[in-house]
């Protein structure tokens, strides 16, 4: 019986190194694939702080264009009055030839 027994005990110690070998091999590709996210995370980290730079960089020329385009319309805007001030002045003009050549006529 103390064969039998060691038989036995023998077994169950080669089905504990059996799962201890198993349980180190699971272990190890745990820790490979964790270390595969975590470079995943680092890179989708770099990848989210240059779209926050290049966001940055867009928000700054928008407000630059956004500001050119003001100036451009206060621009035309005073360029509109200068010309309407010229044909109002070029109507008084013509008013007064057509005036002054009415009187010669006569």
């Amino acid at each position: 019986m103390t064969a039998e027994r060691l038989n036995r005990m023998e077994d169950e110690m080669e089905t504990i190194k059996e799962l201890l070998i198993s349980t180190a091999r699971m272990a190890e590709r745990n820790s490979e694939s964790i270390n595969r996210l975590v470079e995943r995370m680092s890179e989708a980290t770099s990848n989210v702080d240059r779209l926050a730079v290049a966001q940055l960089n867009a928000e700054e020329r928008l407000d630059q264009l956004t500001a050119l385009m003001t100036r451009f319309v206060e621009n035309a805007e005073a360029d509109r009055a200068v010309v309407r001030g010229i044909q109002t002045e070029n109507q008084r003009i013509i008013q007064y030839l057509f005036g002054q050549q009415g009187e010669s006529t006569q």
